[in-house]
């Protein structure tokens, strides 16, 4: 054990020791590096866009609905473009669906086959800002005994429909 003559030839020693350990370079960068992750994370977990899916079962807080009800006219159905892809592989139902939806003045615009036939629910998709027609779109699947999968994409038509095997006309 070292001795000290006095309080403060103990204190310069302690001190000199720390001047001489020091706080070296990879210190200061672990520090930056722990400040920068965390300013990341708290981006991330605050500013992130969100793939959320959401169901028709969802449920949105009333007094948000019903003031978006009150202050937004009815969707007017012939302006809403809708294109229709077979997820199904069922021959002639997705001109079955285009029927149902031209009978209630929808615009089909196209009717194709999805990227594959192993859709078991059939999913509406919706460009971003046409949340409401695509609402519209649901309600009607909804009165021939659907109810589909709703996401938000980058479509090329404001609606798409891609029926799956839940689909029978």
């Amino acid at each position: 054990m070292v001795k000290y003559k006095n309080a403060d030839e103990k204190v310069e020693k302690g001190a000199s020791k720390i001047k001489a350990e020091g706080v070296g370079p990879s210190f200061i960068w672990l520090i930056i590096s722990l400040v920068v992750l965390g300013a990341l994370f708290w981006f991330g977990y605050n500013y992130w866009p969100s793939n959320d899916v959401i169901t028709g079962n969802d449920v949105v807080a009333e007094d948000e609905t019903n003031q978006a009800e009150e202050e937004l006219p009815p969707i007017e159905k012939s302006t809403v473009n809708i294109t229709i892809l077979n997820g199904s592989g069922v021959a002639g139902l997705a001109s079955k669906l285009a029927d149902k939806f031209v009978e209630e003045e929808y615009q089909v615009v196209k009717k194709a086959n999805a990227d594959n036939f192993d859709y078991d629910k059939t999913v509406v998709k919706y460009e971003v800002g046409m949340q409401r027609e695509a609402d519209a779109v649901v309600e009607s699947l909804r009165a021939l005994g659907i109810e589909p999968t709703v996401q938000v994409g980058d479509e090329v038509t404001d609606v798409v429909v891609i029926f799956g095997s839940d689909l029978s006309l």
